[in-house]
């Protein structure tokens, strides 16, 4: 079964985070946040890991999804100042999402943001 696989997976994801590795914090805040193999999602929750691995490890993809967190407030207050450090920081260590957002941040922070 594809849900018990993703569970197993899941698991697997946690028991790293819980062991501090990068990719396993940041993957187990990706399941929280989006709610994967029957989690609850918990975006609050997914803010601490994506913290954790990005503060202990610089991990790019973590400080990317902080900054969308602080840019869209989802888990946090909602920041467009953090969410730019978040993306800058990121872009430093290889995410080419990172530029983008750090771009259009900086050419009007918020100026293209729809809401």
């Amino acid at each position: 079964d594809n849900l018990e696989v993703m569970r197993e997976g899941i698991a697997l994801m946690k028991e790293l985070a819980l062991h501090n590795h990068p990719d396993g914090l940041c993957g187990y805040a990706t399941a929280l946040l989006l709610g994967k193999a029957g989690l609850e999602p918990n975006s609050v929750a997914a803010i601490i890991w994506f913290g954790k691995s990005a503060d202990l490890y610089a991990h790019a993809q973590s400080m990317y999804e902080l900054g969308v967190a602080f840019y869209t407030g989802e888990g946090v207050p909602e920041d467009e100042i953090q969410a730019a450090s978040f993306f800058s920081k990121g872009s430093r260590y290889g995410t080419r999402s990172n530029n983008f957002h750090v771009q259009g941040l900086f050419d009007g922070l918020g100026g293209g943001k729809e809401g």
